[in-house]
């Protein structure tokens, strides 16, 4: 398991086989965790990350609400959060068994946020908005 901070980029595949010659676009999620050490290589991440976070732009808000949720949901990365500082809110975004994600969890400062791949991690939201 590797973790990530912007800048690093993230080459995913067209057709979700890590190859290469088949990227469809390259991102650079503001955090993000790795849990297949096959996919890192020391320039990239190629193939979709297990958990990415993603810090909301007051100034461009559907990025990560609308086309960033719509491109790491169709490719299956696992959790996908929405950290917005301003309303001091988490939004999550998990993966179904249809590998599709589910309604959206919102969690407030004074929550804490099991993370779903991790067995025994649970983020305390005071920590993060402090």
């Amino acid at each position: 398991m590797k973790f990530f901070i912007s800048p690093c980029d993230v080459l995913l595949p067209k057709n979700y086989e890590e190859a290469e010659e088949d990227i469809d676009v390259v991102v650079q999620p503001d955090i993000f965790v790795v849990c297949d050490d096959k996919k890192i290589t020391k320039e990239y991440c190629l193939g979709s990350p297990d958990w990415i976070i993603e810090i909301a732009s007051p100034s461009s808000p559907s990025r990560d609400y609308v086309n960033k949720l719509h491109l790491y949901e169709k490719h299956k990365v696992t959790e996908y959060w929405i950290v917005n500082y301003i309303r001091q809110e988490v939004t999550v975004y998990r993966l179904n068994k249809e590998k599709e994600y589910d309604v959206p969890e919102i969690y407030k400062v004074d929550d804490n946020i099991k993370v779903g791949i991790f067995e025994d991690l649970i983020i305390d939201m005071k920590e993060i908005f402090e």
